[in-house]
C-alpha cells in the first residue's frame, strides 16, 4: 500500500523572513500515539547525540519521557563520541539543530 503522504505535492514553510523551505512534513505512523503518551522516540540516525541529549532533558521538563530503546540508542551514541574537554563539549551542543 503506497504512503499517502508521499503522493502529496510539496508545501512551502516559512521559518522566518529570510528562510523559506519547500518540502513534505513526514512523521512516523506511531507519532500521535507517542505524542499522547508523552513518549520521546528517536530514530537510528543520531547525528548529534549530545545535542539530542540536551533536547531530551528539555522535554523531560515538559513531562515527556524517553522510551527504553531511545535511552539505549542515546547512551551508545554518546559513548561513541570523542569529546575530551569542556570546550569541545560546548561546541558539540550547538552543531545540531534545535
Amino acid at each position: 500500500m503506497p504512503d499517502p503522504f508521499l503522493e502529496q505535492p510539496a508545501q512551502k514553510f516559512t521559518v522566518n523572513k529570510e528562510i523559506e523551505l519547500v518540502g513534505l512534513v513526514t512523521y512516523d505512523n506511531k507519532f500521535f500515539e507517542h505524542l499522547h503518551l508523552h513518549r520521546l522516540v528517536v530514530d537510528n540516525k543520531l547525528l548529534y547525540p549530545i545535542s539530542t541529549f540536551e533536547r531530551v532533558l528539555k522535554y523531560v521538563g515538559y513531562g515527556y519521557m524517553p522510551c527504553k530503546e531511545t535511552k539505549l540508542k542515546l547512551i551508545q551514541a554518546i559513548r561513541n563520541t570523542s569529546i575530551m574537554d569542556d570546550v569541545e563539549l560546548s561546541k558539540s551542543l550547538y552543531k545540531g539543530m534545535d
